[in-house]
């Protein structure tokens, strides 16, 4: 119980210390020094170029899965007809 008290003091004591806009100063310099935009933007180039093949190679796996199951193709269509609107259903 002696730990949680003095880890409760340092808690404390690093909150009383501590200072908001230095916090941010430092965050805002730290996101530019990092170059964070370019990293992002660089994810999402990567990611759009990787999701297009993943979408053909699901179409291409329930394709192959849902040939030899009618019991299953018929229960995605029947999911399909609930949560689709009626006319991109037919």
């Amino acid at each position: 119980m002696a730990s949680s008290n003095f880890d409760n003091q340092q808690t404390m004591a690093f909150f009383k210390n501590f200072e908001l806009k230095v916090f941010l100063n430092e965050l805002y310099a730290k996101f530019f020094d990092t170059d964070v935009m370019s990293a992002s933007a660089q994810v999402a180039f990567y990611f759009s170029f990787a999701f297009f093949p993943l979408l053909l190679f699901l179409v291409t796996l329930f394709g192959m899965v849902l040939e030899s199951t009618d019991e299953l193709r018929g229960q995605l269509y029947q999911y399909l007809a609930q949560i689709m609107p009626g006319s991109a259903y037919t």
